[in-house]
């Protein structure tokens, strides 16, 4: 997406599977509320559970992503907020989106 890199989080931590949830596509991603985050000066951050201690490094459009999560989007809203700001494909946003978000939600970090 725009600079070609693709939504990135490393975790600290085994995660669960990273099946989506049924409905996906329909479901408003959330933050849980808790989970910390920081900026980093090159636009990347890190998420902190202090439930489990652990953190999760995250490139700067997955932290796009981490803010869009506010339970009022889908994962296809948060897509189109990106599309405003990225040359990339519809198809290759969702994918990505629903990666990241598969993830965050194997780690717990989202509601």
């Amino acid at each position: 997406m725009g600079s070609k890199r693709a939504l990135a989080a490393r975790p600290t931590r085994p995660t669960r599977p990273a099946t989506p949830a049924p409905g996906e596509q329909a479901s408003l991603p959330r933050r849980r509320e808790g989970v910390t985050f920081e900026q980093l000066p090159d636009g990347s951050g890190v998420l902190i559970d202090p439930a489990t201690g652990s953190t999760c490094a995250i490139n700067a459009t997955a932290c796009e992503v981490w803010r869009l999560c506010d339970g009022r989007r889908t994962a296809e809203g948060i897509a189109d907020a990106l599309l405003e700001r990225y040359e990339a494909s519809r198809e290759e946003v969702m994918a990505s989106i629903a990666a990241l978000l598969a993830q965050l939600r194997g780690l717990d970090l989202l509601a």
